[in-house]
């Protein structure tokens, strides 16, 4: 498993514990796709538009870096995925947070 720290211009796409999808588009400036009510919103389709933008310009990688909650149902993180895919990323990294041992044990109960 390889580790690295995050850089300037990597492309960040978190999905929140309602399934909810946030962006840093490599400014260092995280924004929500649809705004919290705004049901007129179709997050999907704007994402998709948001990162086709995004990687159709992008010349020296197709990678984003996803940080999703680590309870969401497995289908939520594979529609992402697949919007990723057709938005043109070709890499797709996960990012897990570090949990020390005195958290672990006490999930495990």
């Amino acid at each position: 498993v390889e580790t690295r720290a995050e850089e300037d211009g990597d492309i960040v796409l978190g999905i929140d514990t309602r399934g909810r999808y946030y962006l840093d588009p490599g400014t260092g400036e995280t924004g929500v796709i649809c705004r919290f009510g705004d049901d007129a919103c179709d997050q999907e389709a704007r994402l998709t538009e948001l990162l086709t933008s995004i990687y159709t310009a992008r010349t020296i990688d197709k990678i984003l870096y996803m940080r999703a909650h680590n309870e969401l149902p497995y289908g939520v993180i594979q529609d992402a995925v697949e919007i990723c895919r057709v938005a043109g990323v070709r890499v797709l990294a996960n990012i897990a947070e570090e949990v020390d041992e005195g958290q672990a044990s006490r999930r495990r109960g």
